[in-house]
C-alpha cells in the first residue's frame, strides 16, 4: 500500500494527538472518550466477530475492574450453537445473554430521560413495557394504567400463581392483612389476626366473617354464629339439629339452651281434617264411606269431632209415619260417641239433617276415626247421604 507524504504526516499527527489525549477516535479527530466511534454512513459502529466462523465460537464484550483476579464484571455475550455453558441450570446455547459476575452488584437497565420508557421485545413484537412512572405493562398496546397491567385479547388465564400451597399475601402499607391461597384441595381466603373478611357490593359490606367465626349479613359486627340484619325468606324445609320437625310443631325457645321443635301448649292445634260423602246409598246401619279422618296426637290431647249429616230415605211402597236414625263415631271397634234423632216420612219424604259434635280425649299417637250410621225402621229400604261432612280439630292438652 502506498501513502503520499501528506497522508503520512496526517496519520502521524493524528496518532500523536490521540496518545496525548489518551482517547482513541475512529471516524473523528477529536475523540471525547477513551474510545470514540463516529459513523457517518449509518453502518454498524462496532462489530465483534468470531475469528473462525467455521468453528462457531462464542463472541463476548466484557467490562471489568482492573485489579488482577477481579470477578466484578459485566458481560454481553452471544453464545454459539456449540456453546456448553450453563447458567442457573439453563443451557446458554445460541442465546444472546447479558449477565453479571459474582461480585458485580446490581445490573441496571433503563432509560435515563425523565419520560423515557423501556420496551422488551420477543418474537419480533413488543411484549412488555416499563413506563417512566414504574408501571409495568405486559401485552398492553400503550402505557400500563396500573403498577401491573396485564392484557390479552385471547387468553383467559392472565396470571398464574403456582407452587406447593401457593399463596398471595396482602398488606395495607406495612400491616399484614390476609392472603389468598390454594391450600391442598381448598381455595382459601383468609384474614390475619384481628382483621375480618368482608364481601362488598356498591362499596357496602354485605357479608362479614369475624376472627371468632361469627358471620354477619348486612351486619359488619355480628354477635352470633349467624347474625342477619334484614328479612329472611325460606322456600324449602328448615332443619333444626338435623330434624325438620313434624306436622304442627313450631320452633320453640328453652330460654336457657338450644331451640327445639315442639307442639303448642294449651292452644288450638293447627290441624283440621274435613271429609265429605255425597250420593252414597246404604241399607241398614253401616260405615259411611268417605267420612273417615286420620290425625296424630303428639301427647295426650282432645279432639273436637264434628259431623254434619244430610240424608234422605226411601220409604218403600207402603210408606211410614216416622223413623229413628242413629249416627256414631268409632275408632276401629271402639265406640266414641253418637247422636240420635227422629224423622218423618210417608210416601213423600223430606231430607233430614243431623248435626253431631263432641270433644273426645285421645292418647299420644296416630288415630283414625270413622262415622257409622243408619235408620232403624225396617220399612225404610235405603238411605242416601247427600253433602255430608266429617271434621276433626285437635286441641293440645
Amino acid at each position: 500500500m502506498k501513502y503520499t507524504i501528506s497522508n503520512l504526516v496526517f496519520i502521524l499527527i493524528s496518532v500523536f494527538s490521540v496518545l496525548q489525549a489518551q482517547n482513541v477516535g475512529i471516524g473523528t479527530s477529536t475523540p471525547q472518550r477513551i474510545m470514540h466511534v463516529v459513523d457517518s454512513f449509518h453502518h454498524t459502529s462496532v462489530l465483534i466477530e468470531s475469528y473462525d466462523p467455521a468453528s462457531d465460537k462464542d463472541v463476548s464484550l466484557e467490562l471489568k475492574e482492573s485489579f488482577v483476579g477481579s470477578t466484578n464484571w459485566i458481560r454481553l455475550k452471544k453464545y454459539s450453537f456449540l456453546s456448553s455453558e450453563v447458567l442457573a441450570g439453563v443451557s446458554l446455547t445460541n442465546a444472546g445473554t447479558l449477565f453479571t459476575g459474582f461480585d458485580a452488584g446490581d445490573l441496571k437497565i433503563g432509560a435515563l430521560y425523565n419520560y423515557g420508557q423501556v420496551d422488551f421485545f420477543a418474537g419480533g413484537q413488543k411484549k412488555m413495557r416499563l413506563g417512566y412512572n414504574g408501571y409495568l405493562g405486559i401485552g398492553t398496546v400503550g402505557n400500563a394504567l396500573t403498577p401491573l397491567h396485564i392484557y390479552s385479547a385471547s387468553d383467559y388465564e392472565l396470571l398464574r400463581v403456582q407452587g406447593p400451597n401457593a399463596a398471595q399475601t396482602f398488606y395495607n402499607n406495612n400491616n399484614y392483612v390476609g392472603y389468598l391461597q390454594a391450600y391442598q384441595n381448598i381455595m382459601s381466603l383468609a384474614s390475619s389476626g384481628t382483621n375480618r373478611l368482608g364481601l362488598f357490593t356498591n362499596f357496602s359490606e354485605r357479608l362479614t366473617v369475624l376472627p371468632n367465626g361469627n358471620v354477619g349479613i348486612n351486619n359488619p359486627n355480628p354477635g352470633y354464629g349467624l347474625d342477619i340484619n334484614g328479612t329472611v325468606n325460606i322456600n324449602s324445609t328448615p332443619y333444626l339439629q338435623g330434624s325438620p320437625g313434624t306436622f304442627g310443631q313450631t320452633l320453640t325457645s328453652s330460654a336457657t339452651g338450644a331451640a327445639f321443635w315442639a307442639y303448642p301448649t294449651n292452644r288450638m292445634f293447627n290441624y283440621a281434617q274435613s271429609v265429605q260423602a255425597s250420593g252414597t246409598t246404604y241399607t241398614g246401619y253401616q260405615q259411611v264411606s268417605g267420612l273417615t279422618a286420620t290425625f296424630n296426637c303428639p301427647g295426650n290431647c282432645k279432639v273436637l269431632v264434628i259431623a254434619d249429616i244430610n240424608f234422605n230415605v226411601n220409604p218403600g211402597t207402603s210408606g211410614v209415619d216416622h223413623f229413628n236414625y242413629d249416627f256414631g263415631v268409632y275408632e276401629g271397634n271402639n265406640y266414641l260417641g253418637s247422636g240420635t234423632g227422629q224423622g218423618f216420612c210417608t210416601l213423600n219424604c223430606f231430607e233430614p239433617h243431623f248435626n253431631f259434635s263432641k270433644i273426645i280425649s285421645f292418647t299420644p299417637g296416630s288415630h283414625t276415626l270413622q262415622v257409622w250410621g243408619g235408620v232403624s225402621n225396617s220399612a225404610l229400604t235405603t238411605t242416601v247421604f247427600t253433602s255430608s261432612s266429617f271434621s276433626v280439630i285437635v286441641i293440645e292438652q
